[in-house]
């Protein structure tokens, strides 16, 4: 079975840069689906660490080896995003140093060839899949213009073989162009969105667990205690709202039932 890597970049509007370093350096709020007791193995494989104080002082630094004065609505940094098939998290544990090591070999070419001036590159070990993000910015450390125009899509696949040809030692290639398959590229800000959704949906399927209990014991005639009538004064709520094409009579009736359950099972209730 194939091993494959990738490498995304996407311009990041001003307002987000310092948003973007503070989830890579694990700094303030901290997702749910990272590993909280992990962000500690987390490494900085290039560049530095930075917080807000570091990133205003980028901000200065660029005002000063710009060539001109930078606008105002001018992105000044690019995120990026190394990413590895689910093998490398069994790969990465057999042969991390073998991984740090080309890992700061490519991000050394992709300075020197690129011309590009690379904030930080840091390791992420507290999710699934060990992947890099990095942070470099819009203005050239050679001539002091920015290089939003020459990341273009051939430069681009360019570096996805230039990472490929680092990892493979490892194993793994670039995927196939996309000219190739004509796949649509799943950006890494869905796969986070999405990622976040079944986190989400996680969550609630374990809170449904109680809800179920309860319906297999009316289904098999149990009898209901004080907590499975709290759980039905909840969820009976919710159950009527997501009955939206139910007639009044359909709803009377199920309510009637569900009076029944309950009044056979506990005094107590009051639905």
């Amino acid at each position: 079975m194939s091993k494959f890597l990738s490498f995304r970049i996407e311009k990041k509007a001003n307002e987000k840069v310092l948003g973007q370093i503070n989830h890579d350096m694990r700094i303030g709020k901290i997702p749910k689906y990272i590993n909280k007791e992990k962000s500690g193995d987390n490494i900085l494989l290039f560049g530095e660490k930075l917080n807000k104080k570091s990133y205003e002082d980028l901000l200065q630094e660029q005002n000063k080896r710009s060539k001109r004065k930078i606008q105002k609505n001018t992105e000044r940094f690019f995120s990026g995003v190394m990413t590895f098939s689910n093998e490398m998290t069994q790969d990465y544990k057999n042969n991390p140093n073998q991984f740090q090591e080309n890992a700061k070999a490519f991000l050394k070419d992709l300075e020197e060839k690129y011309q590009l001036q690379i904030s930080y590159a840091e390791l992420h070990l507290d999710e699934t899949t060990p992947h890099i993000h990095l942070m470099f910015d819009n203005i050239s450390k050679e001539n002091g213009k920015s290089v939003r125009r020459t990341i273009n899509p051939k430069k681009l696949s360019e570096i996805q073989t230039l990472l490929g040809e680092h990892f493979s030692n490892m194993g793994y290639s670039r995927g196939k162009d996309k000219n190739e398959t004509n796949a649509k590229h799943f950006d890494f800000k869905d796969y986070q969105k999405v990622k976040k959704e079944l986190e989400e949906l996680k969550e609630a399927a374990e809170g449904y667990k109680k809800e179920l209990r309860v319906f297999e014991k009316i289904s098999k005639e149990e009898e209901l205690n004080n907590e499975d009538i709290e759980v039905l004064k909840v969820f009976v709520p919710y159950m009527f709202k997501m009955l939206n094409n139910a007639t009044t009579k359909q709803k009377k009736e199920l309510s009637d039932q569900i009076d029944k359950i309950v009044k056979n099972n506990t005094k107590k209730a009051n639905i």
